[in-house]
This record gives structure tokens, C-alpha cells and sequence, in this order.
């Protein structure tokens, strides 16, 4: 168990699994949230991210550990959320895709559920999992779709209501009134034993999954 510090932070190791598109925040100029694994093999949900606004040497990739402190999330009632402090974050190592993603494999697989209804079904009885992903019996459709690079007005002006930056971080802070450079609206249709699924917006995770299991 680690050691808990004062405001109950504590240290935590985690695979990024999930980065997800940034948002305009009202408590900073945005923000995303991020999905990982402990290193004890649990899901855990970290935020807010500025990741556009992090050190260099502080911007992790999709399968980076890295070395955090955090705390449970004192206004989300979902089990897997944290509050992270940025300004904490350590990379420690990358995992390769070699020997057909084995590694990757062997950190992600077994939180694989077997079904949709077997994630509905423990969030039913336990408010638990509220992360996950399973094998769907086949991909009907991926729907790409270019969007606006620009952010909405509402959305900008959300993002400036309480965010006043110094000179020092104005570049960033014009680069956080355009969105990513590559704006792609996704939208995937999944076949599942009940039925169909469709999921939107992002879709790193569920992608990559799918890929290696429908081989």
C-alpha cells in the first residue's frame, strides 16, 4: 500500500492506456482526462490533464509508466477516478509493440471482459467497473470525419472564464484556443452478442484491442 502524504496523496505507478481528446476546462485553459493501469493490475481514471500545457519531459505517450501523485477524486463518486498533480509526473519506461504487442498484451488482457452484458451486468451490482473493454463479435463500420480546428465560442469562453496565464505561458495558452491539429470526429459501429453498440469520439483503446483480438 503507498504511503498516503498530507491531503491524502499518495505516489502511484501507472500504464497509460486511454489518452482522450482535450476539452476547454473552466478552471484552466484544458484539459483531458486519461485512462490507465496500476501497477497492482487495476483500472484507474486520471484528470485533469493540461496535457498541451505539461513539460516537455512530462508529456507521456499511449504505454508509457509513469510515476504520478494523486488522490481519490473528492467529487466523482466513480471508483477509478483520481485527481492527478502534474506537476508530479516521472516517465519511467515505454512498452514496445515487439513480439506482436506480447508485453502490451500481458498488461491489458487480463481486464478484458467477456461481453458487454458482463460490464453491464457488475455495473448494475456493484456501481463498478465504469472502464472496460471486450472482444465484439465483429466491426460493422468506422465512420472519420474531419471537424473544425477551432473551438466553439462557448467553449473558448469557458476555457478563459478563470484562466489568467503569465507571459511565460501565453504561447501555450494560443495554442489551447485551437484544437489538435488532427480534428477527426470518429464514430464505430460494433456487432455484440445482444445487439449493436455504437461508440463515439475517441476510440484509441477499443480500436487497438479489437485489432489484436480479432486476428
Amino acid at each position: 500500500m503507498p504511503a498516503i502524504m498530507q491531503g491524502g496523496w499518495f505516489r502511484q505507478r501507472v500504464l497509460i492506456v486511454v489518452p482522450t481528446y482535450p476539452v476547454p476546462a473552466t478552471n484552466g485553459a484544458e484539459v483531458s482526462c486519461t485512462a490507465g493501469i496500476t501497477v497492482e493490475g487495476k483500472w484507474i481514471r486520471l484528470f485533469p490533464i493540461p496535457y498541451r500545457f505539461l513539460d516537455p519531459d512530462s508529456q507521456f505517450s499511449k504505454y508509457h509508466w509513469i510515476d504520478v501523485k494523486i488522490r481519490k477524486a473528492p467529487n466523482d463518486a466513480r471508483p477509478e477516478s483520481y485527481k492527478i498533480d502534474r506537476d508530479s509526473i516521472q516517465i519511467v519506461r515505454f512498452v514496445g509493440p515487439q513480439r506482436g504487442w506480447r508485453a502490451r498484451e500481458d498488461l491489458v488482457y487480463p481486464l478484458r471482459a467477456h461481453c458487454q452484458c458482463c460490464l453491464n451486468a457488475a455495473w448494475e451490482a456493484h456501481h463498478q467497473p465504469t472502464l472496460g473493454f471486450f472482444r465484439p463479435k465483429s466491426i460493422l463500420r468506422l465512420e472519420i470525419e474531419e471537424t473544425s480546428p477551432e473551438w466553439t465560442p462557448v467553449s473558448l469562453q469557458s476555457s478563459t472564464r478563470t484562466c489568467h496565464p503569465c507571459s511565460g505561458c501565453s504561447i501555450r495558452l494560443e495554442r489551447a484556443k485551437r484544437r489538435c491539429s488532427n480534428c477527426l470526429s470518429k464514430r464505430l459501429l460494433l456487432q455484440v452478442p445482444d445487439g449493436l453498440s455504437e461508440i463515439e469520439h475517441e476510440l484509441p483503446l477499443v480500436m487497438e484491442m479489437i485489432a489484436r483480438t480479432a486476428r
